[in-house]
């Protein structure tokens, strides 16, 4: 299997820690770069930067959400009051009742309920404990999330070879054309010069050879075809290279366009043309499908 990731995935594991049981989703679209997303329940927060160290290790570029819930897992509480808050807000409630002539007596239940009193907080096990409790689940929901990237990267890894390969075919057409280019022009020139000239015969003969010499410099697309075929040669390899290479098969894509189309400007010819709004249908192809490669 090709070594091509896509940079969209999704997998769902559970699995039992923490006393409980912990259920992973990650799923991903495309990015420029790695940006990671942890919706995480208050008890692991403190977990984060570990997991984070733990994707980066395997995940090189796209959108990545990972969610985790827990389920059955009974973790100590502990129960706060605020002093300061409760102490201020006694004495407002006490200073509120004598200013307005209000009736009524303060009570406990009325303090207690008031907003940021009371605070209940989950207490979290150790770092190391949990991490290693949790990290088993984590790293078999990252497998699954990597197979599938796996999966989906090599069969755009295919097409890609596939398009690249019949690029690399209308190249060679293009090739055992180019020389047609400069008689075709010749022989267009010779024939409207025969049009506008009574006397055919009259035909400068050496200034239609100029002419066509320096059509000939204009439209030589030799250089085109060199750099062409190294594109084609670098994309090819690097499909078959390990890591991430979605940004340098873009840009390799980038500047086989800019060669291809240069190609068409330059050799003004019927046949050449139709080959290159083909390479050019089918660069775009190529195109879309790199946006989409880790």
């Amino acid at each position: 299997m090709l070594s091509v990731y896509s940079m969209t995935g999704y997998a769902r594991v559970e699995g039992p820690a923490l006393g409980g049981s912990v259920s992973v989703e990650i799923k991903s679209v495309n990015h420029r770069y790695l940006e990671l997303r942890f919706f995480l329940p208050p008890s692991l927060q403190f977990l984060e930067a570990d997991m984070a160290r733990l994707f980066r290790e395997k995940v090189c570029r796209g959108r990545v959400e990972v969610r985790i819930n827990l389920s059955g897992v009974d973790l100590p509480v502990a129960v706060e009051w605020n002093r300061g808050l409760a102490k201020q807000m006694d004495l407002a409630l006490k200073e509120m009742k004598e200013e307005l002539g209000l009736q009524g007596e303060l009570d406990l239940a009325m303090l207690a309920g008031q907003k940021d009193v009371l605070t209940i907080n989950e207490k979290v096990q150790a770092e190391e404990e949990s991490w290693k409790e949790l990290r088993p689940v984590l790293e078999d929901s990252l497998s699954s999330f990597l197979e599938m990237r796996a999966k989906e990267g090599a069969a755009l890894a295919e097409d890609l070879m596939a398009r690249l390969e019949s690029i690399g075919k209308w190249t060679g057409e293009v090739e055992r054309n180019k020389d047609n280019v400069v008689e075709t022009y010749r022989q267009r020139l010779q024939r409207r010069l025969s049009e506008i000239l009574e006397d055919p015969e009259k035909v400068d003969r050496s200034r239609l050879e100029q002419e066509v010499a320096l059509l000939a410099d204009r439209a030589d697309i030799t250089e085109e075809l060199v750099r062409t075929r190294s594109h084609l040669d670098q994309m090819g390899k690097l499909i078959e290279t390990e890591g991430a290479k979605g940004r340098k098969l873009d840009f390799l894509t980038q500047e086989l366009f800019r060669e291809i189309t240069t190609m068409g400007n330059k050799a003004q010819d019927a046949e050449v043309s139709r080959l290159v709004v083909d390479m050019k249908a089918e660069l775009e192809k190529i195109r879309e499908q790199v946006q989409n490669l880790e």
